[in-house]
């Protein structure tokens, strides 16, 4: 039996989908989410190539509402989280194939 999904994880697999929905309006063809799967998340067709694509979402943290604040709608992470959340992803893609690497973003709505 499969426990229960956080919301956090919950809206991983949206951000997921709004991407997939995101490559459908831009001509990839078989578009296949894979959101319990060990590899990339969506698996996607353009013209004869396979592509696969990892989401990373971006979740709101403490410091958000506070940058907000000061920096308005633009947010910038630290470089060495960019590279962690790089680093870590990486490994995911799968090697000798076109892979693409997503980092989606709601912070804007999500902090308040």
């Amino acid at each position: 039996m499969r426990s229960a999904i956080s919301q956090p994880d919950c809206l991983d697999i949206l951000a997921e989908g709004r991407f997939a929905g995101f490559l459908l309006r831009r001509g990839f063809a078989k578009v296949h989410m894979e959101p319990f799967h060990q590899g990339p998340d969506i698996r996607a067709q353009f013209n004869d190539a396979q592509v696969f694509f990892e989401v990373k979402r971006r979740r709101p943290n403490k410091d958000d509402s506070l940058l907000l604040k000061t920096a308005g709608p633009f947010l910038y992470e630290k470089p060495e989280t960019v590279n962690d959340i790089i680093s870590v992803k990486l490994r995911q893609l799968r090697e000798d194939e076109s892979n693409v690497l997503v980092i989606w973003s709601d912070t804007i709505s999500e902090v308040g």
